[in-house]
Parts: structure tokens; C-alpha cells; sequence
């Protein structure tokens, strides 16, 4: 997969400056290439139980060419820097998937699922300054799921699955004042958008799926889903000490 992108972004008040010139802008230019490789086998080890193990490999490489321009000041400023740098980066992980599968019955199937997915690390969407350019760590997670697959009649399916996952060096956007701004009646801090490495998070929960067929033509399904996740490591770079966490 390739992917090219060419975007501007300026923030132009034609009623206080009429000149674009004088505007503050952004020019991002980036080329992802991503390249994959895949597969897995199935393995009846018995007669009621069946093993699967898959493996993926994938590589990522980004490239961005930034060139920020700080506008005439006494006009509206939302990038604070004028910039201009380019930067390259690569990332490959080999991710498994090892599920384990116990079907007693033709109506019942029950699995254990271990796997591990991997986001590749990149890059700023609006950087504002050249160390905004430096690149982010990719994101990890690992991913324990249990599970039932019923068909209980010809006319009623239920699906339950109880899942635990770990991730490693989240990647989240957030929007707030740059870091370090002091805000003052003159240069106030305008909120803008950051991508960073947000720390560890774990998210456990339950699904629970029911389809049944009372009738002809008639089928009533229902879902119910329960989360509970939380950051066990968290930072975030534009906000107070108080939201420095771990534990």
C-alpha cells in the first residue's frame, strides 16, 4: 500500500488582514509505504479440537516534509514557529495469533484466543514547531479473548466472548494550548491538536449477541457489550502535573 498526501491548512482573517501573506500556514506533504506479509494453519489435533497459529509481519515507512509559516504578529496565531525540516522513519513488527478451538457438538464452539496487533509509529498531523516532527513510538497491544459460539435451535443463536487487552505506548489525539504557553491579553493560547504517545492502557470487557427467529420472516436480535478500560501509564504534554498517572 502507498499512500500520498498534500495538505494546506491556513488560518486567513481577510476582515483584520486582507493579505494572505500574512496568515499563518502549514504545508504537510507525507508518503506512507506499507508492505505485509500473512498467513496461518489449522491444525486437528483431535478430534474435537483444533489448534490455529498465524503469524503477520508488517513494515511501515513515512516520510514528511514539513513548512510551517508564524504569520504577521497582531493577527490571529495558531502556529506559533516558522519551520521548515523533513523526516524519515521505519518501523516493522511480527505479530502472532495463537486460538485454540473445542467443539463438542456441532451447535457449540468454544475457543481461547492469544494475539498480539501492532499500529506503526509516525508522525504529527499539524506540527507545530520542529520538535513536533520527531517521530512516535508504534503501539503495541496484546489481546486475550474467550468464547462460546451456540446455536442453541435452528431458530436461536447466542455468542458470548470475555476479552482482556493490554496496550503499549497508545497513540491518542488531543486537542489544548501548546505546551509552555502563559497566556496574556495579547497573545492568548489557542487550542490545537496533538498526536502523541499517551502511555499504557488496558481495556477488558464482555459481548453478548442473541438472534432468534420466533416466526417466519420475523428475526429479533440483540447486543449488549461491556467496557471497562483505563490508563495504567499516562501522560499527556500540554496538561498539568495532576495528570501525570501510573498505577
Amino acid at each position: 500500500m502507498r499512500e500520498d498526501t498534500n495538505r494546506l491548512r491556513m488560518f486567513y482573517l481577510p476582515s483584520v488582514d486582507p493579505d494572505p501573506d500574512h496568515a499563518d500556514r502549514y504545508r504537510g506533504i507525507d508518503r506512507t509505504t506499507s508492505l505485509a506479509a500473512f498467513g496461518q494453519a489449522d491444525w486437528q489435533f483431535a478430534d474435537l479440537w483444533t489448534l490455529t497459529v498465524g503469524g503477520r509481519y508488517s513494515h511501515d515507512h513515512k516520510h514528511i516534509d514539513n513548512n510551517a509559516v508564524h504569520g504577521v504578529a497582531g493577527i490571529l496565531h495558531i502556529i506559533p514557529n516558522t519551520f521548515a525540516n523533513q523526516r524519515d522513519a521505519g518501523w516493522g513488527e511480527f505479530t502472532p495469533k495463537v486460538s485454540l478451538r473445542y467443539e463438542p457438538t456441532k451447535a457449540l464452539n468454544l475457543y481461547a484466543t492469544v494475539s498480539q496487533d501492532f499500529k506503526s509509529g509516525g508522525f504529527a498531523a499539524s506540527p507545530t514547531s520542529a520538535a513536533d516532527t520527531n517521530p512516535l513510538e508504534p503501539e503495541e497491544a496484546t489481546n486475550i479473548e474467550i468464547g462460546a459460539k451456540t446455536e442453541l435451535s435452528q431458530r436461536l443463536r447466542v455468542n458470548l466472548a470475555l476479552f482482556n487487552t493490554k496496550y503499549k505506548d497508545l497513540q491518542i489525539q488531543a486537542f489544548g494550548p501548546p505546551a509552555g504557553c502563559v497566556p496574556t491579553p495579547a497573545v492568548p493560547c489557542f487550542g490545537q491538536f496533538e498526536t502523541f504517545n499517551a502511555g499504557d492502557a488496558r481495556a477488558r470487557g464482555a459481548e453478548l449477541e442473541f438472534t432468534w427467529l420466533p416466526i417466519e420472516h420475523l428475526t429479533i436480535s440483540a447486543t449488549y457489550g461491556y467496557l471497562d478500560a483505563k490508563f495504567t501509564n499516562l501522560y499527556l504534554p500540554n496538561a498539568s502535573v495532576y495528570t501525570l498517572l501510573s498505577g
